[in-house]
This record gives C-alpha cells, structure tokens and sequence, in this order.
C-alpha cells in the first residue's frame, strides 16, 4: 500500500534527481523508495563489507543505475 511522505530537500538536488529519474526510467517516488528499502534491508547472509573493498567500491557509484540485478537482465536483454 503506497502512502504519502513530505521532504524538503534544497531545489538544485530535486532538479539533478528529477533529470537522472527521467534518464534512468524511473521516478523521484521509485529513487526514493528504493534508497530506503536499500537502508533497512536486512543481509544476514554476507559477511560485513571491509573498509577497503567499500571504498573502492564507492569508485563505480556514479556508474550505479539503481536497478536490481532481475531489472538489469532484462535491461540488457531489451538492448541486445
């Protein structure tokens, strides 16, 4: 069930987020939900992240779609 939520965020970010959205397929909505399913998922099954590997990773962040590893595959899929 979607319900409502209110933020205020400085209007130059909500410009950038609003653009990458339309780029990437997606809505402000849909970034935000997932950014806050990605905070409180729960990942018991791995290990904690060394501090090296998480900063190396943050290098391909910019490169991040924020898509699921399933709306990837189809992604690509729909491309070849």
């Amino acid at each position: 069930m979607a319900a409502k939520l209110t933020l205020s965020l400085n209007e130059q970010t909500i410009i950038k987020a609003k653009a990458w959205a339309k780029v990437h397929h997606s809505s402000l909505s849909g970034l935000v939900e997932h950014y806050f399913e990605s905070l409180v998922e729960q990942r018991n099954d791995m290990p904690p992240v060394a501090p090296k590997t998480k900063a190396l990773s943050a290098m391909f962040k910019q490169y991040d779609e924020g898509l699921s590893y399933k709306e990837l595959v189809n992604k690509y899929k729909a491309d070849s």
